[in-house]
């Protein structure tokens, strides 16, 4: 899968979408997303693509305890939380995982792990 071939890692850095259950793609993510939009997404609106991606009823894909508490911490992390998960099943693991540990500073200070962490 593509995202899962992400060598380095900036803001331009182009996540792919998956088809989902139905033969379609989500409504809000048709094609390539640049991660910084990604990572700009309302929460509403990842919400519904956790939803048409049939995420969240999978039982978080066997995550532990600690992210699902992480989930439930505050808006904030929540959010962080969210776009952790929705990387997570469309196969950017390691960026989702510096999403994860990052998951204490601010938004703009989690965006610059994601691209920093990985020049």
């Amino acid at each position: 899968m593509a995202n899962s071939s992400i060598g380095r890692v900036t803001e331009s850095t182009l996540i792919q979408p998956k088809i989902c259950m139905n033969g379609r793609y989500p409504f809000d993510f048709s094609h390539p997303v640049a991660l910084s939009e990604l990572m700009a997404f309302p929460e509403s609106q990842l919400d519904r693509l956790l939803e048409s991606y049939d995420v969240i009823s999978q039982g978080q894909h066997g995550y532990g305890a600690r992210d699902r508490e992480f989930g439930l911490a505050s808006s904030r992390e929540g959010r962080i939380y969210k776009l952790a998960l929705l990387l997570d099943f469309l196969g950017a693991r390691h960026i989702a995982d510096v999403l994860r540990s990052g998951s204490g500073s601010d938004r703009s200070t989690s965006r610059r792990s994601v691209t920093g962490g990985f020049r």
